[in-house]
């Protein structure tokens, strides 16, 4: 299957409140027995912050989807892994490696050229110590945070006057719109060369407001 080239088009007001990439990758022991320093010096100029924790990893190849994470947390239970943490001197971008994916994400996204060079970058670096990797998953996440107050609109706006119909699901029923949480979507898609695509979607209302904002996300 292939998709139709576009138009990159920049809105007036960026709603993209965080990009997430993520590459995974079989297990490599070494990530989790040795500090990845040699790792850390090749991206310190951009990423100078380093830290590191135990996670619980996430089932095979899912981002969890919902209104309690928004981040680029995961869903599932294994036995707990070493996260190595890299964020740049803002706090707005940071770089994840474990010893089986490596992510680049960030909340300062303006455009997908400039957010490829950095993850390349990430990617090349990666790959100077560990070598080429065979990869199980690639994910991208966009995370949308729409307000109608930030956007000067009424809180009476319909939720289908901003958001693709197509989207929204029941949420672009104006009769039920302003009673619905939360909804999620998924679309297993068939490409090339026996290559598929999951394609997720996860509209939630903030939860401690009413009904002005929406996080939209996709996978």
């Amino acid at each position: 299957m292939s998709f139709e080239n576009v138009e990159c088009v920049k809105f007036k007001h960026n709603l993209l409140s965080e990009v997430i990439c993520q590459i995974r990758f079989p297990t490599i022991l070494e990530i989790e027995k040795d500090v990845p320093s040699d790792f850390q010096n090749l991206i310190s100029e951009q990423f100078p912050n380093a830290n590191a924790r135990l996670d619980m990893p996430e089932s095979e190849g899912r981002f969890n989807v919902s209104p309690l994470s928004l981040s680029s947390s995961f869903s599932g239970i294994q036995q707990p892994r070493k996260n190595y943490w890299f964020s740049s001197d803002d706090d707005n971008c940071n770089v994840n490696l474990t010893r089986n994916f490596l992510s680049f994400s960030t909340r300062n996204y303006d455009c997908w050229k400039d957010f490829c060079v950095t993850m390349n970058f990430v990617v090349d670096s990666f790959v100077k110590i560990y070598g080429r990797r065979t990869l199980t998953r690639i994910g991208l996440r966009y995370i949308n945070a729409v307000s109608k107050s930030a956007l000067g609109l009424s809180e009476n706006t319909l939720w289908s006057d901003l958001i693709n119909i197509h989207l929204l699901g029941m949420m672009g029923d104006s009769k039920l719109s302003q009673n619905i949480k939360g909804m999620n979507s998924s679309m297993l898609l068939k490409c090339d060369n026996d290559i598929s695509m999951q394609i997720q979607t996860g509209i939630f209302v903030r939860m401690d407001n009413t009904s002005d904002e929406v996080f939209l996300m996709h996978d």
